[in-house]
């Protein structure tokens, strides 16, 4: 996080939202610990194959209405699974089809 926000995360820590298939009501808590302001973290779980195995994205954007999370790859284009580009929005659906290969972590420490 600090490559990202130029803020130290030594003591910070994330709590594991969920691991499960992602559902709506899921969702909204992303959306809701996001629009507080808090840092949401997504991380693909050791079996991905789209996203990258163990690769976390920086979430930068969540939109309710559409039911989509943007992400950021802070390690760049093509350094995850499939050639990943460095920026990217993803649908719930989308999102869904990780199963239980999908984890979300939230600082409410660390603010962005």
């Amino acid at each position: 996080m600090t490559a990202l926000t130029g803020q130290s995360t030594t003591g910070d820590t994330f709590t594991d939202f969920f691991g499960a298939a992602v559902n709506a009501q899921q969702f909204g808590q992303v959306a809701a610990a996001f629009h507080a302001g808090n840092a949401v973290l997504l991380q693909a779980g050791y079996r991905d194959t789209v996203l990258g195995a163990n690769q976390v994205y920086a979430v930068t954007d969540v939109n309710t209405t559409n039911q989509t999370i943007s992400l950021y790859n802070p390690l760049g284009a093509g350094s995850a699974a499939a050639g990943m580009p460095e920026t990217t929005t993803l649908t719930l659906a989308q999102i869904s089809s990780h199963g239980d290969n999908i984890y979300f972590g939230v600082s409410s420490r660390l603010q962005v």
